[in-house]
C-alpha cells in the first residue's frame, strides 16, 4: 500500500510539473505572438539651421539645410520643419495621434522678460495667438493633435514618416534666441520653450500604446552681427522619449 500511495503521490507531482511547464511554454508563445506584431515608434534627429530676416528683425528663417544669402528669396516662409517618425518595431502601427503639449503660458512669460524694449505683444484670440512686432502682425495657430492611419516597420518601409513641427514652436523659439543676443553681453543659450508630443498608437491586435517625447533644442554654431544681432544659428533637434 505504501508504494502504491507513493507512486500515485509521484505520478501526481509529475503531472503537475508537466502542466505547469505546457502552461508556462503557451504563456512564453503567447508574449513571443505578441511581441511579432508590437509597433514601437521613435523620432530621428533633425538638423535646424536659422537665419535673420531682415524684414522682421527676427531669426525666424528656419530651413532643415545650410542656405546662402541669394537662397532667402526663393524660401517659403515659414518653412516647416519636418520630424522624422521611424517605426523600430516587428508590427505595424496602426490609428496614430500625435498630440502636442506646449507651454503657451510659460513660452509668453520668458519673452516678456527677455523683450526689455517691448517689441513683440502677444495674445490669444480663440485657437490662434496674434504677435505683433513692428507693425507685423501674425496670427498662428495653436497646435493640437495630427492623426494619421499607420506606419510600417522600419525593416518594410524604409522612408520614415513626416511629422510637421508645429510653427508655434518654431516662432517661439526664434524670438527667444534673437531676443537673448540683445540682451546678453555674451550670448549664451537660452532655454528653449518646454514641448512634449504624446503618441498614442493601436497595434494589429488592437492593443493600446502610449509613448511621450519632449522635444529638446540643442544649438551648435552661432553667428552675430557687429550690432549683436543674431545673424545665424545651427544645431539638432531631438526628441527624447520621457514615458
Amino acid at each position: 500500500m505504501r508504494i502504491d500511495r507513493f507512486a500515485a503521490v509521484v505520478s501526481s507531482i509529475g503531472t503537475f510539473s508537466a502542466t505547469v511547464i505546457i502552461l508556462f511554454t503557451l504563456f512564453e508563445l503567447g508574449n513571443q505572438r505578441k511581441s511579432a506584431y508590437k509597433p514601437d515608434l521613435v523620432f530621428g534627429k533633425k538638423d535646424f539651421y536659422i537665419y535673420a530676416n531682415k524684414s522682421t528683425n527676427t531669426a525666424d528663417i528656419w530651413s532643415p539645410i545650410p542656405l546662402t544669402r541669394s537662397d532667402f528669396k526663393q524660401v517659403k516662409h515659414p518653412t516647416p520643419m519636418l520630424l522624422n517618425l521611424y517605426n523600430i518595431g516587428m508590427g505595424a502601427a496602426k490609428t496614430i495621434t500625435a498630440n502636442w503639449k506646449l507651454d503657451i503660458d510659460g513660452s509668453i512669460n520668458t519673452i516678456k522678460e527677455l523683450d526689455t524694449k517691448k517689441q513683440y505683444v502677444i495674445v490669444t484670440e480663440n485657437q490662434l495667438l496674434k504677435i505683433s512686432h513692428l507693425g507685423h502682425k501674425t496670427w498662428i495657430p495653436i497646435p493640437s493633435a495630427d492623426l494619421f492611419d499607420y506606419i510600417l516597420p522600419a525593416h518594410v518601409e524604409k522612408e520614415p514618416h513626416k511629422l510637421m513641427l508645429p510653427y508655434l514652436y518654431q516662432f517661439f523659439t526664434s524670438i527667444i534666441f534673437t531676443l537673448s543676443s540683445e540682451k546678453a553681453q555674451e550670448f549664451t543659450y537660452p532655454s528653449s520653450p518646454k514641448f512634449k508630443v504624446i503618441l498614442n498608437y493601436f497595434d494589429i491586435g488592437n492593443n493600446e500604446h502610449k509613448k511621450e517625447f519632449s522635444i529638446d533644442i540643442r544649438p551648435g554654431l552661432t553667428i552675430l552681427e557687429k550690432d549683436r544681432a543674431l545673424a545665424e544659428i545651427t544645431g539638432t533637434i531631438e526628441l527624447k522619449e520621457t514615458k
